[in-house]
């Protein structure tokens, strides 16, 4: 895991099975210099005979060691370390070398004004993923999520990535996807957050989020204006249809009492969230669901929801 055998006319005249370091030894000696003995692999050969060994190649601040299969070296005579280059810098391409730029998902992505998606498919699971974007200079890596699309792919590669783009606390962990990130070289964090890049995504409500049971979105001059609403499938898809206005409002409709408005609203002119206080006599009569913005709300001072709504049912009583 230090290092690896290196050579311009580097071969291995031998590779076979054997049970410990000192059979794989005692075979090779004859008929080599240098040998390897992977002595954790289950199946396969785990011995094998070198010759033309120059030097010991580093594997490259870019390799986790943790990535590199255990093994053992031997050698008659010591070579010395490979100077003035290192296994990622010979093999740039080598799946391992995105091993050591290793960074989750759910705390960044990949960003850059020409980043280019070259592939995606579906893998079995990381390692695999990594193998098939050899070659390109980063790569995304989902794990199984309720939170992917049925018809997503799990793996894809990337060229282009400038920087990483860290979601930022406008955005809600619980709704993005567990997954991995992994370039072939450093790349830095960008100067901004996600949402600063892009403001209208409806992620960038996820992170004010409310009980609607507790609160209604209100603009403490009465200004608020209700502009779009549908009748969406799940909140995702109401947040998704929302996306550009300031907030939003989402009724579990299976799980509330009947509205006669859609489930879904989408508000400008936001700026305080409304309690409903406690001149409410229906509570059973309030939607259950949430409401979201794209910036912290506080509480609106001196008012209430029936202050505002004394005729709404939940404050009459009159279902």
């Amino acid at each position: 895991r230090d290092a690896i055998f290196h050579g311009d006319n580097l071969a291995i005249t031998d590779a076979s099975r054997q049970e410990y370091d000192l059979d794989c030894i005692s075979h090779c000696s004859n008929i080599s210099s240098s040998i390897l003995f992977h002595g954790n692999r289950a199946s396969g050969d785990n011995c094998y005979c070198y010759e033309n060994v120059d030097c010991m190649l580093g594997w490259s601040s870019n390799v986790d060691p943790n990535a590199v299969e255990y093994g053992l070296l031997f050698t008659k005579e010591k070579p010395g370390a490979c100077n003035g280059t290192d296994f990622c810098t010979l093999h740039p391409d080598d799946y391992r070398c995105f091993t050591g730029n290793r960074n989750p998902y759910q705390g960044k992505q990949l960003d850059g004004a020409n980043l280019q998606q070259m592939k995606s498919l579906d893998v079995s699971n990381e390692r695999e993923c990594m193998m098939e974007c050899e070659g390109y200079q980063a790569a995304r890596y989902f794990q199984a999520s309720p939170l992917l699309p049925a018809e997503s792919l799990n793996c894809a590669c990337y060229d282009n990535a400038e920087c990483l783009l860290p979601w930022g606390q406008k955005v809600s962990g619980n709704l993005i996807p567990q997954g991995w990130i992994f370039t072939n070289e450093h790349v830095a964090d960008c100067s901004e957050t996600y949402c600063d890049r892009h403001p209208d995504d409806h992620l960038c409500f996820t992170g004010n989020k409310h009980s609607l049971q507790s609160f209604t979105l209100y603009h403490d001059d009465e200004s608020i204006v209700m502009l779009n609403s549908t009748n969406a499938a799940n909140e995702i898809r109401c947040l998704t249809f929302c996306e550009g206005y300031d907030g939003v409002q989402y009724i579990q409709t299976e799980r509330s009492p009947v509205v006669d408005r859609p489930n879904c609203q989408c508000f400008n002119s936001v700026n305080c969230r409304l309690e409903y206080g406690n001149s409410v006599k229906r509570r059973d009569l309030i939607p259950i669901g949430s409401v979201y913005a794209k910036k912290p709300l506080s509480i609106c001072a001196d008012i209430k929801f029936c202050d505002v709504y004394p005729l709404d049912v939940v404050c009459t009583g009159e279902s």
